[in-house]
């Protein structure tokens, strides 16, 4: 078992969050931002016309993703919550806040765009040692 899947799987557990956020996940394609620091988070509820999610705000952004978002190199990415595959935007949101929270650096996968083809999307979290 690896230090960052041991350290996710703690984290999710101390947090109540769903463990399947921890398990190794397969990469898609798309572009990755390795080791940076979480300046912001943001959650948005499904409420006047919104989509639910989170945007996690981050540093550096360099070097830019190639999937032509409107913010697209600009420390972005946005996790949809509609999705129902496993593990869900909910259980990669819990991953981000405990890095955040143990003051860990991640790593951030994004593929595609948002609704509206504005924040890159995210589809895989690892959390640094």
């Amino acid at each position: 078992m690896t230090t960052v899947y041991r350290y996710v799987c703690k984290a999710m557990l101390v947090s109540g969050a769903v463990l399947a956020a921890g398990l190794p996940m397969q990469a898609l394609a798309g572009s990755t931002y390795t080791a940076v620091s979480i300046v912001r988070l943001q959650i948005f509820q499904a409420s006047s016309g919104a989509t639910p999610g989170s945007l996690i705000v981050f540093t550096p952004a360099a070097p830019a993703d190639t999937e032509g978002c409107t913010t697209s190199g600009s420390g972005y990415a946005w996790i949809d919550w509609t999705s129902t595959l496993q593990p869900d935007g909910k259980a990669l949101y819990a991953t981000v806040l405990a890095a955040e929270m143990a003051g860990k650096q991640i790593s951030i996968s994004v593929g595609g765009c948002s609704s509206g083809n504005y924040y890159p999307l995210g589809y895989q979290i690892q959390v640094i040692n």
